[in-house]
């Protein structure tokens, strides 16, 4: 049973027993969450491959989190525009082939004793909810993809990894569509994904890495000189970034 289904813009994966389950399961969560969105809704419920329970559970603890961590005053909008000024992470102006916005890392600003692990939560959470879902309607899943620059790393920011993969998974289930992670020679790939020992099986699987040019393109589904900003640039310049 492979077909999608589609009940009120929410694709149900499946057909005959399995869709009706789901169905069943959207329209429970609907009636416990009458002023929450269906889609949303949708979203909590395959995180949790359709179980109501956990799935209620994971949505309340949800709207809890909203309603203690997306309460932001002026003051707190100046430091996190501050915080987003180092530009370690931001949203381009380009989006995907699908019309998917595009997050963009650049890991090598993530330089220890340099930041604060919570400042930087935040303003990824600010990021997310001010830049990138307004920019979701017209996508065709809802998603968005990301872009991670490893560049002169000689050290990941492990700790805030673990941390915004883990709030993400908590409150923005089935939003990531692609990582893509470059310039990665082949023989640091392993390496590498030996060290996402935290992140899902699930998660995992939409991570890309990449060694040029050519694959960074085929992989974001942009043409390089759409991205080509101060820090592709770079790359390609300095050779890091091989172009084929």
């Amino acid at each position: 049973m492979t077909a999608n289904t589609a009940t009120n813009g929410v694709a149900i994966a499946g057909g005959g027993i399995e869709a009706a389950k789901a169905k069943t399961a959207l329209r429970l969560m609907q009636e416990r969450f009458p002023d929450s969105n269906e889609s949303d809704l949708d979203r909590f419920l395959r995180a949790r491959d359709q179980d109501l329970d956990k799935a209620g559970t994971m949505y309340e603890a949800h709207l809890k989190w909203r309603s203690e961590a997306l309460v932001w005053t002026d003051d707190d909008r100046e430091a996190i525009r501050k915080t987003l000024s180092s530009r370690r992470f931001y949203v381009l102006d380009e989006r995907d082939a699908n019309g998917r916005p595009i997050v963009y890392f650049c890991f090598h600003r993530f330089k220890d004793g340099c930041y604060d692990i919570e400042e930087e939560l935040r303003a990824y959470v600010f990021l997310i909810e001010e830049e990138v879902i307004p920019k979701l309607n017209g996508t065709p899943d809802g998603k968005w993809t990301v872009l991670c620059d490893v560049s002169a790393t000689r050290k990941p920011p492990m700790s805030f990894l673990t941390k915004s993969n883990k709030l993400l998974a908590d409150n923005y289930p089935e939003r990531l569509c692609r990582l893509v992670m470059f310039p990665v020679p082949s023989f640091v790939k392993t390496i590498i994904q030996g060290m996402l020992y935290f992140v899902d099986a699930e998660t995992r699987s939409k991570f890309t890495f990449v060694s040029d040019v050519n694959c960074l393109e085929k992989e974001s589904t942009i043409p390089s000189w759409k991205m080509m900003g101060p820090d592709v640039a770079k790359m390609v310049e300095d050779g890091s970034l091989k172009q084929k």
